[in-house]
């Protein structure tokens, strides 16, 4: 088994770590990235260096200095900060509330914690650092019509930013106590896991880990001979 990353006692959060295996040797590229390799910009230079410390929840509104592309599309801001202090980014529109970016983020966070003495995951470092000075960034919209169907600014921008993204819908993302997370007739699957890992796979694992890159790509050659997994036309 792949120790990509494992829980602690004092995570709230919970998984399937079987089901994060199986999403982590089988995911592609995260479907909105820039894949040029371009870490900088007039874009993602303007997020440079906010501070979030003084908010109880580490997110806080887009300061003035950001460029007009980004906060005609978003309002509220969080990161991550690797090794290095370079910055993994989170893009929020108005219509996601906190408590789902600050999950989300705790999520990111949980892939990206060591796990001593295992196969893969004991020292992390090289996954945080290869996203961060890549500028990886996460984006998120209240649902799909908001992102594929909102005002020209969303097009303007996603044709502009100069890093890798990944989105993550809210309707997407599943608070534990929520009607969606305790319905026994239809219950929601919490996506959030499955996109942060697209992003942590395609530029910290596949950029700095090669081992695991390489592991990930023959088991999911193996679940393609087995006829486990069909890959989507």
């Amino acid at each position: 088994m792949l120790d990509v990353c494992a829980p602690t006692e004092s995570d709230d959060i919970h998984m399937n770590y079987t089901t994060l295996l199986l999403t982590a040797v089988l995911v592609s590229l995260p479907l909105h990235a820039n894949s040029n390799g371009v870490i900088g910009g007039p874009l993602v230079d303007s997020l440079e260096n906010i501070d979030i410390s003084g908010s109880p929840d580490g997110v806080v509104l887009l300061p003035s200095t950001v460029h007009k592309k980004i906060t005609d599309v978003f309002e509220r801001y969080t990161k991550i900060l690797a090794d290095d202090g370079t910055p993994i980014h989170f893009l929020v529109h108005k219509g996601v509330g906190n408590p789902k970016i600050v999950h989300a983020r705790r999520i990111l966070e949980q892939h990206l914690r060591d796990v001593p003495g295992s196969l893969y995951g004991s020292d992390k470092a090289a996954v945080r650092v290869n996203m961060g000075i890549r500028r990886a960034t996460m984006i998120f919209f209240p649902d799909e019509d908001a992102f594929e169907n909102g005002p020209p600014a969303v097009d303007d921008f996603m044709d502009a930013y100069e890093a890798p993204m990944q989105d993550l819908l809210g309707d997407e993302i599943i608070l534990a106590g929520s009607s969606n997370y305790t319905s026994n007739f239809n219950p929601r699957r919490d996506a959030s896991y499955e996109e942060l890992l697209h992003l942590a796979h395609g530029y910290g694992i596949n950029k700095g880990m090669p081992a695991l890159k390489l592991a990930i790509e023959q088991a999911a050659t193996n679940a393609v001979n087995q006829g486990w997994y069909s890959p989507p036309p």
